[in-house]
């Protein structure tokens, strides 16, 4: 399963690697290739194929990797569980303190993708309309433009909340 899992990967062909990771029960393999293509899965609105996925990786798995943690989030905000998804972000936040603390171009993705999904949450639960502009501003600044799904998110509920507050001059 391990080397097909690899032949798949090597022919572009990731979500057929990812069915023979688990099956070879190479969770760090599977992890490594969900990461790669689990944005792009859920943004095609594919959300139950990620679930799948994250529900059949060992949560420490989940745990040991920032990404898969974002995944999760949207995850919850998809299905309502918005609550849900502020719990993992605020965990999130708190256990990479390190990471968002020092400056590197790296760390400032990782602060950009989570503060994007933060915003998410601000708009939808917490109607924290200016905060939520803040950290949209934030993410932004910090995102590069690769990273268009994460910068939309963050677009999409900072011009959201600046129609909330009836501040259309921004």
């Amino acid at each position: 399963h391990r080397k097909a899992c690899v032949w798949f990967q090597k022919n572009d062909l990731h979500e057929e690697a990812v069915r023979y990771a688990f099956w070879a029960e190479d969770y760090g393999l599977a992890v490594d290739i969900v990461e790669q293509i689990g944005h792009p899965i859920y943004w095609a609105n594919r959300t139950a194929k990620l679930r799948e996925w994250l529900d059949a990786l060992p949560q420490k798995f989940i745990k040991n990797s920032f990404d898969l943690q974002i995944l999760r989030a949207y995850d919850m905000i998809n299905i309502g569980k918005v609550h849900e998804a502020d719990r993992i972000l605020e965990n999130l936040k708190n256990g990479s303190q390190d990471i968002l603390n020092s400056a590197n171009e790296d760390n400032f993705i990782k602060e950009g993708k989570l503060l994007s999904a933060f915003v998410n949450v601000k708009y939808h639960r917490y109607l924290a309309w200016d905060e939520c502009y803040q950290m949209a501003k934030r993410s932004i600044a910090l995102l590069p433009s690769e990273y268009s799904y994460e910068r939309c998110v963050a677009y999409f509920h900072g011009g959201g909340s600046l129609i909330m507050t009836g501040d259309l001059e921004n």
